[in-house]
């Protein structure tokens, strides 16, 4: 069995939870991609009328109240992400040891002759404790970058194609760089 096949066995039972968190991790690369933009949309509302009329009030009052609903929305989702992550984990360390324990109880005695106890113990173990670390970082740190760096160049593009260029480069230079010195140093 590869890693692959034991990650999709051991995860399919907790496929609607997986997808909760890439709808939260979706909804948090929206907030920081956009957050800074309706900052932008609430500055420019009121600093490109000198003369305040009713018309910008609203438009600087409607990007305000929209600011400050993202970002309690966006903690509302954060807690329950949290709630919902705490209880996965428990979760699915249980179901990796329970599908482990059961594919080493049909292993053969020789096996486990030639196996320490402690060795295959300390192997269970560290897989149940590393998938969902795994599965957690994959989500959070990868997957929510890439969606807030893709959402964030879309939105510069559609403010100003070069800024969204600007910020490509960037990036690539930076991921350039950090793989270099990581690598040869």
């Amino acid at each position: 069995m590869t890693i692959i096949q034991f990650v999709y066995i051991t995860a399919k039972p907790f496929r609607w939870r997986l997808l909760f968190f890439l709808l939260v991790s979706i909804c948090i690369a929206i907030n920081v991609s956009l957050r800074p933009y309706l900052l932008k949309c609430t500055l420019d509302s009121v600093a490109l009328e000198p003369d305040a009329n009713v018309s910008t009030h609203r438009e600087f009052l409607f990007y305000i109240l929209l600011y400050f609903a993202l970002l309690v929305t966006i903690f509302i989702i954060d807690i329950i992400y949290e709630y919902i992550v705490v209880r996965f984990v428990s979760r699915f360390k249980v179901s990796i040891g329970d599908f482990i324990f059961k594919d080493l109880i049909g292993h053969s005695s020789s096996f486990y002759q030639n196996q320490f106890a402690g060795s295959l113990g300390n192997k269970l173990n560290n897989c149940m404790s590393s998938m969902p670390r795994i599965i957690r970082i994959l989500n959070e740190e990868f997957f929510r970058r890439i969606l807030a760096i893709s959402i964030s160049s879309y939105v510069l593009w559609y403010i100003d194609f070069r800024c969204s260029l600007a910020l490509i480069t960037w990036i690539s230079i930076y991921n350039y760089k950090l793989h270099f010195t990581k690598r040869y140093c």
